[in-house]
């Protein structure tokens, strides 16, 4: 009842995906008139940077509410000769233990232009949070022509990655290790290099 006395008050309500939008029509068991889904604004990059470096990236909170855990534990059972060819970084101020490993490097809190270079130079970006209304870090990849690897289990990840053929999802280790494994290997080139382009395609309806 709270849920839905607080949604029926506003004359406007802005949602970012329609997953959002899905999720509160079912809790308040009502469709919204006056409702829209926006765009929030970002920079777009008008060429793809194909010299990316061999590394992982994550960039955010690291806790276990963002699943970071899940992702500590899915990247350590990787071969150890991938892992030593794509090391982790991490970008973002921790709250949990972060594993000690030499293919795991934790950054911390980087400034914004950093944060813009780690992205363009990324070999693949990572979300594994089940957790997201929209996940701009993931729409910012795109804006670099970046693939993306989401958490098939978050709603509003998996519908980007089904409406934009912009990268993979996962629900398993195994389909972590597919994932990774297909995204970094050189005889897919041409197809992750097409997953970016979707992507920043699929990403402009927010701006």
């Amino acid at each position: 009842k709270y849920f839905e006395t607080f949604f029926s008050k506003p004359r406007f309500i802005a949602f970012n995906t329609k997953a959002e939008k899905k999720l509160v029509s079912e809790i308040c068991n009502k469709e919204f008139r006056s409702n829209d889904i926006v765009g929030i604004g970002f920079d777009f990059h008008d060429e793809i940077v194909t010299n990316s470096e061999d590394y992982l990236l994550y960039i955010g909170r690291i806790r276990k509410e963002k699943n970071c855990d899940l992702l500590f534990a899915y990247y350590l059972s990787l071969p150890n000769s991938l892992r030593e060819k794509y090391p982790l970084i991490l970008a973002g101020q921790s709250n949990m233990e972060i594993p000690v490993d030499k293919s795991i490097i934790h950054l911390g809190y980087v400034s914004e232009f950093k944060k813009r270079q780690l992205l363009s130079k990324c070999k693949v970006l990572i979300n594994p949070s089940i957790y997201e209304s929209l996940s701009m870090v993931v729409i910012e990849a795109w804006t670099y022509f970046k693939p993306v690897l989401v958490n098939k289990n978050s709603q509003v990840l998996r519908d980007h990655i089904l409406e934009s053929n912009g990268g993979m999802y996962f629900d398993s280790e195994k389909s972590f290790h597919d994932g990774i494994n297909y995204l970094t290997d050189p005889r897919n080139d041409s197809i992750t290099t097409n997953f970016g382009i979707n992507g920043n395609r699929y990403a402009q309806k927010y701006n």
